[in-house]
């Protein structure tokens, strides 16, 4: 999570937005009110970070008071706000105003390290993960035993809660490219872009295989095939009956063409809709009918 974070510069494009346009509509009075929280804010941040520089200067006891004199002068600064703005405008500058001056306060005093936390997305993830259907019941078994023999650096099939986790990652991804710009990795400085497109991180690695129960009398056939061989499944590839045309009729034909939708979207017994991350048209039909002709 980590690595893909720091891609992304760590103050949001659309509450720096938000933010100047509403302090820009603010009056005198109250808009004094914002500047002065945010110059007191700014300082605290500074004595914070370099409180080893400031300890050449002063005396642990003084350096403690100034921090002191900075929070108690903050509170007050944020009571006078709390005062001046009620219900909307109040509720505005405490969820998005302060935190987009606190990261843009520290910013400006650490343009190298400064990041996005990464905390914040991880445990969105781990709720994200139970929304998505994740019952330790019902999957704590098989990964249980899946941790204890495979290896999760394999090729092999990754554990069911993993896989819920790769997609809540690439679901907070998507939220955070809505709201932060992204480094421009081909450009000298810290330049940063709006998101185009996910080669811009090659995060996109989801593991498509699915977990399918197997009859064990049959764990060494294509379960697929079988099904493919009894009866058709609704998974199955769209039927295609149109080989017995004059090969010049049928190449010249588009009217025979399967429809894109209907190859890549199924719908399964229970009415639950389906994607092919993966697909790879059965050719055995063809195969017959050139058995046949030749």
């Amino acid at each position: 999570m980590n690595r893909e974070l720091n891609h992304f510069y760590p103050i949001s494009f659309k509450a720096k937005k938000e933010c100047k346009t509403f302090v820009k509509e603010l009056g005198k009075k109250r808009k004094k009110l914002i500047i002065s929280y945010k110059s007191i804010l700014k300082t605290k941040i500074r004595y914070e970070k370099d409180k080893n520089r400031f300890s050449k200067v002063f005396t642990k006891e003084q350096y403690d008071v100034h921090i002191q004199t900075l929070d108690s002068l903050l509170e007050k600064s944020l009571e006078l706000i709390q005062e001046e703005f009620k219900n909307g405008e109040l509720e505005f500058i405490t969820n998005t105003l302060i935190p987009y001056l606190f990261d843009k306060a520290e910013m400006q005093l650490d343009r190298i390290w400064y990041r996005l936390s990464s905390m914040p997305y991880r445990r969105w993830i781990v709720k994200r993960v139970f929304e998505l259907g994740y019952d330790i019941n019902l999957h704590g078994n098989y990964d249980k035993n899946f941790s204890k023999y495979g290896n999760s650096y394999s090729d092999e099939t990754e554990r069911i809660g993993k896989k819920y986790q790769w997609i809540a990652l690439h679901e907070i991804l998507a939220i955070v490219a809505d709201n932060f710009k992204i480094k421009n990795e081909y450009s000298n400085g810290n330049n940063y872009d709006y998101y185009d497109g996910p080669w811009q991180l090659y995060t996109r690695d989801i593991d498509p295989v699915l977990t399918t129960r197997v009859d064990l009398d049959k764990r060494y056939e294509d379960v697929f095939e079988q099904d493919l061989l009894n009866h058709k499944k609704w998974w199955s590839d769209v039927e295609y009956n149109f080989w017995d045309k004059p090969n010049l009729e049928w190449s010249e034909s588009l009217e025979d063409l399967p429809n894109i939708e209907d190859l890549l979207f199924k719908k399964d017994n229970n009415g639950i809709d389906w994607f092919y991350l993966e697909y790879f048209p059965n050719g055995k039909n063809l195969k017959d009918w050139v058995k046949k002709s030749t």
